[in-house]
């Protein structure tokens, strides 16, 4: 399965059908995703980071940088953290375009780009991945190599969307742009140990107890 090319489908024909954001409605920045996406992310600073000055977050995938800003901006008022070193990474080559031209940057942030294929490559080691809505269009097989190189990255936390309960019964054929469902990693076949901590469907987990 070529995923480059699907994904890049999605994104150049706006599959989702968002007028804000090619990463579709969960990328809106005034959607109730993107409000508890904050929220979660700032409690799990303050929860497992509280004393640091600097933190480094991997954002994959990191879409068309619709919203980052906000949260970026959230994190060093709401946190102890001065600094945050941002690596985002997108499957798409033509989010470059958005990080070169789209992206809110503002100060005291540190950012860099790189397209990459997460089931087959390693992001830089972080303090936290974040990974909002990726394993949802994700099949069970790629998922399991996604959270296996997340490992080997050596980053020390987890952070992405997942549903509680969920049997996990439908998978992902990739046969339409766009395709999702929901999953639930504590559930075969992921089996994940309870998370460290969880809020409406945010979850988060130490990378080194997976």
């Amino acid at each position: 399965m070529n995923l480059e090319k699907h994904f890049t489908t999605t994104y150049k024909y706006n599959s989702w059908g968002d007028t804000e954001t090619r990463s579709g409605p969960g990328s809106n920045r005034n959607s109730n995703l993107v409000k508890e996406t904050i929220n979660f992310v700032i409690n799990c600073i303050n929860l497992f980071y509280k004393e640091r000055d600097t933190i480094s977050i991997a954002d994959i995938p990191c879409g068309d940088f619709n919203f980052i800003d906000l949260l970026l901006k959230e994190i060093l008022l709401n946190t102890n953290c001065k600094q945050i070193n941002y690596y985002a990474y997108d499957i798409v080559p033509d989010i470059e375009n958005d990080f070169n031209n789209k992206l809110i940057r503002i100060e005291n942030v540190k950012y860099n780009f790189k397209v990459l294929d997460a089931t087959k490559e390693i992001v830089n080691s972080s303090d936290i991945i974040l990974c909002k809505e990726l394993f949802i269009h994700l099949s069970f097989e790629h998922i399991i190599e996604v959270i296996e190189n997340f490992k080997k990255s050596n980053s020390s936390h987890l952070i992405c969307i997942d549903y509680e309960g969920y049997e996990n019964k439908e998978d992902i054929t990739y046969t339409w742009p766009g395709e999702c469902r929901i999953v639930c990693l504590t559930k075969p076949p992921f089996n994940m140990p309870i998370p460290l901590f969880s809020e409406n469907n945010y979850k988060i987990w130490n990378l080194k107890n997976i």
